[in-house]
C-alpha cells in the first residue's frame, strides 16, 4: 500500500462496501468463511454446471486485493465465481452484468478462443461485460518466450519431387519444418496448444479449416500429437469421434526424457487464406524446465487479455506476456514492476496473476475512494503511460498528455518544475531532434517497458511540430542528439518553482544545421 501511495487514501467502511468486486478464476480451494481470509460479505457464486476441482489461485487473487484495499471486515463485497470451462465462464459474465459488479478481476488467458486481435467468442463475453459498465481487469498471462506467431500463407510448404514420393506437407517456420523445444529435465511435462484464426463470435461456429499438431523427439521418433478433424461439422453421438469445432489442437507430453523435441504442423485443407494466422503455445508444469528454443519475441497476449476494452495487466519480467496484439495495439495496457507476494504460510508468487491483482486492488480504493470511476479514466491513464514501440516511426510515437485544461508548451515557452500542466515532474528532461526512426533497439521485449513519470525524456518533433515523451531507460538507443533544457531564474510568485525554457525555433534551427 505504501509503495503505491494508497496510505494516503481515507476511506469509510460504507465506501468500501460499497464496492462490489467479482473474481472469475479456476477455483477458491480453502476458502472458509470462518478462517477471516477474506471480508464476512463474501459471497461463492455456485453456477448450474459443476466445475472441475478447484484449485487455490482464485482465492490467493482475492486476498490480494482485499490487503491492497487495507484488509477491512467491512470490505469490499466479493463474488468468488468459478469460471473453469467456458459454459461457467459464460454464466459468470451474466451474473456480473446482472448483479452490476463494478469490478473484475480475471487472471487467466485461453491459449485459444480468439484471432490474435482480440475477436473471438471469449473476448465478445468480455466486451459486453465492459460495455455494461464493469471494469475488467485482465492479467497478461505467463507465457513470455513461450510463443511462436506465424501467418499461415507466408509459411513454405515444400515440392515434393513427385507426386508419388509426396511428402507430408508440413508448414515450415524460417528454416525449417519444425520449431524446438528443450526439456531440462526427465520426467518433464507440459501442454502445446496450437490454434488459428478462425474463431467468431458465435461458440457453436464449426470451422473447415484443418491443422494437425505432432511432437517429435530429436530422433524422428513421434512422441506424440494432435489430429483432430475440423470440416465445418460439430461433433456428436455416432459421429467420428476426432470431430472437433474449434481452430485448435492441443498435444499433452507426460514422463519426457531430457532432450530436444521438434514441432510440427501438417496442413490437411487448402483454404486457408492470406491473412490467417497461427500461434503456437507451450505450458510447462514445473517453471523453467522448458526453453522454446525457436519461439517469436512478441504477440504473446491471448484472449481475453487482448480485448482492446479491458485493462491488461503484466509484471516487469520475463515470464509476463508481452504484445502487441496481431492488429497492432500495444498490450499489456500497464505494468507491475515487481508482483512479488509474500503469504502467511510462507509461500512466494509473482507473475501477471499477482500484478492484475495488485492493479485490482488498487482500482478497488479508487472506486471506493471516488465512486465516479470508470473504465475509461483507466484506459486513460494506462495509454498516457505507455512507451512507443521498438520498431515504430516518428509518427507512431505517442504525444506528450497534458492536462486537458492546459495547451501543449509552446517553443520558448517557460514551463515550472512541480506545474500540473504536466503530468509529470521536469527533471533530466531533453530536446530530441527526431528526424528518423530515433530507436535501435537489441531487445525486442524492451520494447514493453513503460515510462517512468520521473525519468521521461521530452522531445520536439521538428517534422510534426508536437512533443512527445520517451522513457530515459531508452536514452541509450536513440541515434539522434540530445539538447538539454536550459534552467532559468526564478520567476516571481511561484513558490520557488525552478523554471525551464523550451528552445525557440531560431534556437532548434542552429541545431539543426550544425547537424548538417
Amino acid at each position: 500500500m505504501q509503495k503505491f501511495g494508497m496510505t494516503s487514501f481515507h476511506l469509510n467502511d460504507q465506501n468500501l462496501q460499497n464496492v462490489k468486486v467479482a473474481i472469475l478464476d479456476n477455483g477458491f480451494a480453502d476458502y472458509a468463511a470462518e478462517k477471516n481470509l477474506l471480508p464476512p460479505s463474501t459471497q461463492v457464486v455456485e453456477l448450474t454446471e459443476i466445475a472441475p476441482a478447484p484449485t487455490k489461485h482464485g482465492l490467493g487473487m482475492a486476498q490480494i486485493v482485499w490487503a491492497l484495499t487495507g484488509k477491512s471486515t467491512a470490505g469490499p463485497s466479493f463474488y468468488l465465481i468459478n469460471t473453469n470451462g467456458f459454459s461457467n465462464f459464460k454464466a459468470a459474465v451474466q451474473f456480473v452484468i446482472d448483479k452490476k459488479i463494478d469490478i473484475v478481476l480475471y487472471s487467466q488467458v485461453w491459449p485459444f478462443g480468439g484471432n490474435l486481435d482480440g475477436s473471438g467468442f471469449i473476448n465478445d463475453l468480455v466486451t459486453k461485460a465492459v460495455r455494461s459498465g464493469v471494469i475488467w481487469i485482465n492479467a497478461a498471462g505467463n507465457y513470455g518466450n513461450m510463443v511462436y506467431n506465424g501467418k499461415i500463407k507466408e509459411t513454405r510448404v515444400p515440392t515434393p519431387p513427385s507426386p508419388s514420393s509426396a511428402p507430408a506437407p508440413f508448414l515450415f517456420f524460417r528454416a525449417a519444418d519444425f520449431l524446438r523445444f528443450d526439456n531440462k529435465f526427465d520426467e518433464g511435462s507440459a501442454t502445446i496448444t496450437l490454434s488459428w484464426s478462425d474463431f467468431t463470435s458465435d461458440e457453436n461456429y464449426n470451422t473447415k479449416k484443418d491443422l494437425d499438431l505432432l511432437v517429435y523427439d530429436d530422433s524422428g521418433n513421434l512422441v506424440t500429437s494432435s489430429t483432430l478433424i475440423q470440416r465445418g461439422e460439430a461433433p456428436g453421438p455416432g459421429k467420428d469421434p476426432l470431430l472437433s469445432s474449434h481452430a485448435r489442437e492441443v498435444a499433452t507430453l507426460e514422463d519426457l526424457d531430457k532432450g530436444i523435441y521438434h514441432i510440427k504442423v501438417k496442413m490437411n485443407s487448402n483454404n486457408f487464406v492470406p491473412q490467417d494466422r497461427f500461434r503456437i503455445v507451450i505450458k510447462e508444469e514445473r517453471e523453467g524446465t522448458i526453453s522454446f528454443l525457436d519461439h517469436t519475441s512478441d504477440g504473446e497476449i491471448m484472449p481475453p487479455a487482448d480485448n482492446p476494452f479491458a485493462i491488461t495487466v503484466g509484471e516487469a519480467e520475463k515470464i509476463s506476456s508481452v504484445g502487441p496484439t496481431a492488429d497492432g495495439r500495444p498490450k499489456p495496457d500497464t505494468l507491475i514492476q515487481d508482483a512479488r507476494i509474500a503469504f502467511s504460510n510462507g509461500l512466494e508468487f509473482r507473475g501477471s496473476s499477482n500484478a492484475a491483482a495488485i492493479f485490482a486492488g488498487i482500482v478497488t480504493v479508487m472506486k471506493a475512494f471516488n465512486s465516479g470511476v470508470r473504465i475509461e479514466h483507466l484506459r486513460t491513464l494506462c495509454k498516457s503511460a505507455q512507451q512507443p514501440t521498438a520498431n515504430a516511426s516518428d509518427a507512431d510515437l505517442e504525444p506528450l498528455i497534458y492536462d486537458p485544461v492546459t495547451s501543449v508548451p509552446r517553443l520558448g515557452q517557460l514551463m515550472p518544475v512541480g506545474s500540473k500542466v504536466l503530468l509529470h515532474r521536469l527533471t533530466h528532461h531533453y530536446v530530441i531532434l527526431t528526424r528518423e526512426d530515433p530507436f535501435s533497439l537489441e531487445a525486442p521485449r524492451r520494447a514493453n517497458m513503460r515510462r517512468s513519470l520521473d525519468d521521461d525524456i521530452l522531445a520536439y518533433d521538428l517534422m510534426r511540430e508536437r512533443w512527445l515523451l520517451i522513457p530515459k531507460v531508452m536514452r541509450s538507443s536513440l541515434k539522434t542528439p540530445l539538447v538539454e533544457f536550459r534552467k532559468m531564474a526564478l520567476a516571481p510568485g511561484n513558490q520557488g518553482y525552478t523554471h525551464w525554457k523550451t528552445p525557440t525555433p531560431a534556437e532548434l534551427n542552429s541545431v539543426v544545421r550544425r547537424l548538417h
